[in-house]
Formats: C-alpha cells, structure tokens, sequence
C-alpha cells in the first residue's frame, strides 16, 4: 500500500499511548468503544493514552449487529463534530468488527477523512476485520453496502482481551482463521513468481489445536500474525476489491444470503 501502509503491532493495552505517539504528534484524540467492550477495557486504554500525553475524549456506542446501521454513523459523525476534531486527531476504535466497521466509516468521511487507528479486541476483528481498510455499516438492502476503503495508521492487537470472550464468541473467530488457513499461498518452486495454495498454516493449527483453543498467548499470536500476513498479501494486491480480494470473502457471501433470509442483523 505504499505510504499508505501501517504497523500491526502486538502490545499490552498499557502500550497504546506510546504507540500511537511513534506515529502522530501527541495530543487530542477520541476513543470509541461500545457499552460491552467499553466497561471491560475504557479506564485503562484511557489511562495508557494519558501516560504518553495525549487528551481523550471518549465516545461510547450501543454494540451489536442490530446497531451497524446509518443513524449509529451519522449520530457518531455528528459527535466527532460536537467534539471539535480536525484532521489530525486521531479516532481510536476499541471494540470487534461491527465497531471498528461504523468508527474507521466515520473517519473515512468525518471533514473527508481523518486518522484512524484499530484496537481490534475479538479474535474475528483481530484476524480480519481490522485489517485492510474496509469500513461500512448496513443498509435494509443488505450488509456492509454503505461504506469505504479507508486504511488505518495502526492497528494494536493485545491479545490479553481475547480472555474475556465467550467460547462462542472465540469459536467465531477459530472459522475466520481457518478460512485464512484454506487462503493461504506460496511461491511456486518451479516459477517464484507463481503463486500455490499452501497447507503449512493449516498443518501448523492442527498440530497446536489444544494450545489454541485454552487461548494461550504464544498460540494466540503466532495465529493472528499469520493471518494478518496472509490477508495483507491479498490486499497489497487488491485493495478496493476488484479481483483477487473477493477470496477473503469466502464463506461470507452465503452467509450474508442466510442472514439476509432469516432477517439477522
């Protein structure tokens, strides 16, 4: 992506503050979180942001599928308005994929476009959702069709929140990373510029299922770092979806027709 391109960085929450300061010029910015997510993680994202000096201002959202709609975005849009932004203060979005689908819109189209980063804390957000600049929000003809490409300047992965999900919710995260694991490539032995589908990632989660699924931190890293490579190798090469970025939508075109059916979200 160019100068477009940005960090995947794996830290503690503690580190935020200092991160985000390698980056931008330390002072306003807005945090966005959810009424689920915000309870658990606000106070000490908040706290690392005022350690390195920066002045947050904090915003919280209603989560769910059922709230991914236009008037969550535009009322969010309007609040970045109240709260004075320009375009150089950062939105951070704290929270899994509907969050930081409806928070990286609003910064794409916010006085057209102000910087934003990604503080993925659901295995599903942190292995795709966060990733590759696809932002939206879902309209009555269907999801995500109300959106943006609009890349992030970071995105901070730690790992530590994936504790508080529910076995439910982790599981839909594991089918994310397999998906990633059927995607992945290799150079061709016989012609380094071809590309073949690869079994070495798969093989890898089969062999570490059990650290995997008890969520242990090492598994969980080297897992989500792969992902985000293979995903990032898609996008580098497709990145508004005009051909070979439609791959990563593998399972979710059926089953954005099922939900479609049975009127979810």
């Amino acid at each position: 992506l160019g100068e477009r391109s940005y960090p995947i960085v794996f830290e503690p929450l503690s580190a935020l503050g200092d991160q985000l300061a390698k980056l931008r010029k330390v002072g306003r910015c807005v945090v966005v979180s959810n009424d689920i997510v915000g309870p658990l993680y606000a106070e000490k994202v908040l706290a690392s942001l005022e350690r390195a000096g920066w002045k947050p201002e904090y915003v919280e959202l209603r989560d769910g599928e059922e709230n991914k709609t236009a008037e969550t975005y535009l009322g969010l849009v309007n609040k970045l308005l109240d709260l004075q932004v320009d375009r150089k203060t950062p939105v951070i979005a704290v929270g899994g994929g509907v969050t930081t689908d409806i928070v990286g819109f609003a910064a794409a189209t916010t006085l057209r476009g102000l910087p934003f980063a990604n503080v993925p804390t659901t295995l599903l957000a942190q292995v795709d959702a966060s990733v590759g600049g696809k932002t939206g929000v879902n309209t009555t003809h269907g999801k995500n069709l109300l959106g943006a490409f609009w890349q992030p300047f970071l995105v901070h992965v730690a790992v530590e929140t994936l504790a508080s999900l529910s076995d439910a919710e982790f599981r839909c995260g594991l089918g994310e990373v397999i998906k990633h694991a059927v995607l992945e490539e290799t150079p061709d032995p016989s012609d380094a510029a071809k590309l073949v589908p690869s079994t070495e990632f798969m093989e890898w989660l089969e062999a570490n299922s059990g650290p995997l699924t008890k969520r242990e931190p090492q598994a969980l890293s080297h897992t989500i770092r792969r992902c985000c490579e293979i995903k990032a190798g898609v996008v580098s090469a497709d990145e508004t979806e005009s051909g070979k970025r439609a791959l990563l939508n593998l399972g979710h075109t059926v089953g954005h027709a099922i939900e479609a059916v049975v009127g979810f979200g």
